[in-house]
């Protein structure tokens, strides 16, 4: 071998300049794409029904290279060091064509239909023909069946971006067009086009005549069938797909981008990027997302310059021969209109699409995609990203879960405050290292342990501080919490033998004697109570999370609270209770009681019914968060404020 060119993804070739050692001549052998090799033969070489054949291949899912070679005069054996790439790949002499099949992953269709019922688009970026990424896309369920297919593309001598129906979607095709929203179109494109009005809902008016001779305007040339010619089914078999071809402002403004799926090749989506979309094209394009919608708000440029790349991205389900440069723009062009964007790949020409994207997943080990991809998988499938969202979403709601029990913690904790302080009494400091380090530690960390849902759900998790689904949950909480706490007080104030802390006996600086005494005692077994529930109470919810009472971590640290709470709380005087400074014995030998100002012993009874109190509190806040907040009422008030947000809804 005398020299070498790799792959280049701007050429897509690669050639080797090689002698042979006998004869001692030289040659140049060119393998790549057949759309650019085609280009760099002589035309003598090339059959006359090449494309025709290669597209043919192409389209029924064969990867096709195209393989040439020119032999080098003699006596440039050296010649291999002095060439350039443009000198090796000219003149070259068609040898034909090198067919190869990829068989679809057995679990690629399947893992299509599961993303699709997790309310994720799928789409395809490629370097490979259009024909073959389209043939790929239909086995793989990218491509619901019926639908067809319409591959955007540039023609030769052409400067604008052609629309053009696949010849298996003929049929499928007749009938978008023979519907009564094209027929109804028809009529109104006719007086459109002589500016006698304004046409189909969403067409441009007369008025966008007026802007064609103030910028750039796209054509607008009606080539679509006559639909006499298409009236049934044989006369539709007999038609060819370009009597079904379409420019771009048609493909808009007859919604025909609704009822087919989009492919575009890298000079098509070059031209989309590089065209300004004009307000009567953004207009349907909006509109049409209004519709889909039915309430809320499409998502737009918001400056009325954007390209129409920009406005039919969404829409675009086939991207083919793109280079890595491409991918990166597809992916970019995605997450440019707040989508959250993850792109798969196994080759080292998706590398620059996987760092871009929020999530990068590199299908396998031994190429340069893992050193720049988050995640790796040694699996030969694409089903990993399933469980990749599976996992992302559990771990969103997981932190959401954490974040609603650290802020009710801090709001229960300080109307816990505002009540001591009211009341002028304080906890043992052995009652706040129980709250504090087994209580909100020890569950923080337990919450953190929830496992994924088995199934990846048609939703998701909120992703805001400050949704409805966030605040409602942690004020409803809270809420709950303040009237039980205040009731339970209340409760024991009421009782016969109840004695006020005489709090004015007690110099300022002697906080610890504060503790003993009926007030202490119950608000410390409501605010502990309270404060270990919520744990549980917001790891509710199974939809991305397996239910809180399989988080065996949180099960035992509940148990274990509660077993010792209640044992607390219900038994009689014992070191224990000492300990914690609970009010289980007449207190007349601690300062500020007396025996001329004894503390009362707190009767069981009362404990009991205390009890009963905080049963009542934790099954209020437990309904509350299944019934109104995850329940029908959540649903209904996230609906109503979805209404308020900008957002894009995606054919799936």
């Amino acid at each position: 071998m005398k020299g070498r060119f790799d792959f280049s993804h701007n050429t897509m070739t690669m050639s080797s300049i090689v002698e042979h050692l006998p004869s001692k001549q030289c040659g140049v052998y060119c393998k790549g794409s057949f759309e650019q090799i085609v280009q760099r033969c002589k035309p003598e070489s090339v059959p006359e029904d090449f494309a025709a054949v290669a597209q043919r291949h192409a389209s029924s899912g064969i990867y096709v290279l195209a393989i040439a070679m020119k032999s080098l005069p003699a006596g440039s054996s050296s010649a291999g060091a002095i060439m350039t790439r443009e000198e090796a790949e000219k003149d070259l002499m068609m040898l034909g064509l090198l067919l190869f099949k990829n068989p679809l992953r057995v679990d690629t269709r399947q893992t299509i239909e599961r993303l699709r019922e997790g309310q994720v688009r799928s789409v395809m970026i490629t370097g490979d023909a259009a024909g073959t990424a389209i043939c790929i896309a239909r086995e793989a369920s990218l491509v619901q069946p019926g639908v067809p297919v319409l591959l955007g593309d540039i023609p030769s001598g052409e400067k604008t971006v052609s629309w053009q129906c696949q010849l298996e979607d003929l049929t499928a095709m007749n009938e978008v067009l023979l519907g009564n929203e094209w027929l109804t179109w028809r009529r109104n494109y006719k007086k459109w086009r002589t500016g006698e009005g304004r046409g189909a809902r969403g067409e441009a008016s007369a008025r966008a005549r007026r802007q064609k001779s103030t910028g750039k305007f796209l054509a607008r040339t009606n080539s679509w069938p006559n639909t006499d010619d298409v009236e049934d089914g044989d006369t539709a078999q007999e038609s060819t797909s370009e009597q079904f071809e379409f420019s771009t402002e048609e493909l808009v403004l007859s919604r025909l981008f609704e009822w087919c799926e989009l492919a575009v090749t890298q000079r098509a989506y070059e031209w989309l990027v590089n065209t300004p979309c004009t307000p009567d094209l953004r207009r349907v394009l909006l509109g049409s997302r209004r519709a889909a919608l039915k309430k809320g708000q499409a998502l737009s440029s918001g400056f009325g310059n954007s390209s129409l790349a920009f406005e039919l991205l969404t829409s675009i389900r086939i991207f083919g021969r793109m280079t890595p440069s491409g991918k990166v723009s597809v992916v970019e062009g995605l997450m440019a209109q707040g989508l959250i964007s993850a792109m798969v790949g196994d080759g080292g020409n998706d590398s620059g699409a996987l760092r871009s994207a929020h999530v990068g997943l590199a299908l396998s080990n031994a190429t340069s995609a893992t050193v720049v991809a988050p995640f790796t998988t040694n699996r030969n499938s694409v089903a990993p990203i399933v469980d990749l969202l599976r996992e992302g979403r559990a771990a969103l709601a997981t932190s959401f879960a954490g974040y609603k029990y650290c802020i009710h913690y801090g709001l229960l904790n300080s109307f816990f405050k505002f009540k001591t302080y009211w009341h002028g009494i304080g906890q043992s400091m052995s009652a706040r290292y129980l709250q504090d380090l087994f209580g909100f530690l020890g569950f923080s960390w337990a919450i953190t342990l929830a496992r994924p849902a088995t199934t990846l759900v048609g939703d998701r998790p909120t992703s805001s501080l400050f949704s409805v689904f966030v605040c409602s949950s942690v004020v409803g909480m809270w809420v709950l919490n303040m009237f039980f706490i205040h009731f339970g007080m209340q409760m024991v104030m009421d009782h016969e033998d109840f004695e006020p802390f005489p709090v004015h006996l007690v110099q300022v600086t002697k906080w610890w004697k504060l503790s003993r005494n009926w007030e202490t005692t119950t608000v410390f077994f409501l605010y502990s109570f309270q404060q270990f529930w919520s744990a549980a109470v917001f790891s509710f919810g199974h939809l991305f999370r397996q239910s809180w009472y399989r988080n065996l971590v949180l099960l035992l640290f509940l148990f274990t609270g509660f077993c010792f709470l209640i044992f607390l709380l219900l038994s009689e005087p014992n070191t224990l209770t000492r300990f914690f400074h609970l009010a289980y014995e007449p207190i007349t030998e601690y300062e500020p009681w007396s025996p001329e100002l004894p503390c009362p012993a707190m009767p069981w009874s009362l404990r009991l019914n205390l009890l009963l109190v905080i049963i009542g509190n934790m099954t209020a806040c437990g309904v509350f968060e299944n019934v109104i907040v995850l329940g029908r009422v959540g649903d209904f008030l996230r609906t109503r404020c979805r209404y308020l947000s900008k957002h894009i809804t995606l054919r799936l």
